[in-house]
């Protein structure tokens, strides 16, 4: 564009165009730098959107494995003594090769090394993944709000999804859902259903939830529900973009299903 720009004004020079009473110079200068400085804001919008969005899945991991490890002190406490035991048998070794002892020596790193791979293989076994830690997380926050929470979710339909994707796809559609749920007073109308399913290579995620079927007034609490409800569909579909999906609502009486369909979930499909 700049190099069009001198063209064009070293072209009216040429031309001896220059008592034109339009100041192209000026003009084109403005243009110019009109368009560098939407260039340079569009950057540092998306930029700093990615950004945030990095930051809020790091800090949401970091609640989660906070709260795994609080929920199942076992797991730190054999973390704890598998380390004791790599310190101890460290300093044997250290002491078999001041004695020149060098078969005993290497029989201690082997077993240092039989510990830390059978660490390793229970940390597997026994870690859940991000996404059953997130709903073991609503769950809990269901029981304490008197919320009926169902979920049937086979997490393994989610492994190609990206991080900073699936965990807040899943945070945007249980909040809107419980956000409706928690507004009936009847505690036992409080009703959250989640599953999933493959149909026809698509995944299907549905959340089916109690809804008020006449809204109370508009207040400050109303207007402040409807503003995090319309945040939480946006950022559904933001993210349903990226996978080819799309989100259907179903209104029945005093149920509400949202639906999610999303095509681009495998790993081949991804890729």
């Amino acid at each position: 564009m700049a190099a069009i720009g001198h063209c064009f004004i070293y072209i009216l020079d040429v031309l001896h165009l220059r008592q034109s009473a339009v100041n192209w110079s000026s003009l084109l200068f403005m243009m110019l730098v009109v368009i560098f400085t939407c260039y340079h804001l569009l950057d540092y919008f998306f930029s700093y959107e990615e950004k945030t969005k990095e930051n809020d899945t790091t800090t949401m991991k970091m609640r989660l494995y906070e709260e795994q490890q609080r929920l199942f002190p076992h797991k730190t406490a054999k973390w704890h003594q598998t380390i004791d035991a790599i310190s101890h048998q460290t300093q044997v070794i250290k002491e078999k090769l001041e004695e020149q002892q060098m078969t005993a020596a290497f029989e201690g790193i082997s077993e240092i090394e039989h510990q830390i791979d059978t660490h390793k293989l229970e940390q597997i076994d026994d870690t859940p993944s991000l996404l059953t830690m997130l709903l073991t997380t609503y769950a809990r926050k269901a029981a304490k709000k008197s919320v009926a929470f169902e979920h049937q979710i086979d997490t393994s339909l989610f492994a190609a999804f990206q991080e900073e994707d699936l965990l807040p796809l899943f945070v945007h559609l249980l909040d809107y859902a419980f956000r409706q749920a928690y507004q009936h007073k009847d505690p036992k109308q409080r009703q959250v259903a989640l599953r999933t399913e493959e149909k026809e290579q698509q995944l299907i995620l549905a959340c089916s939830f109690a809804v008020l079927e006449t809204q109370p007034l508009h207040d400050k609490s109303a207007d402040l529900r409807h503003k995090q409800n319309h945040r939480d569909m946006l950022g559904l579909k933001r993210i349903l973009r990226t996978y080819q999906g799309e989100c259907t609502i179903d209104d029945h009486h005093d149920t509400r299903k949202v639906t999610l369909i999303i095509s681009r979930y495998a790993k081949g499909l991804i890729d």
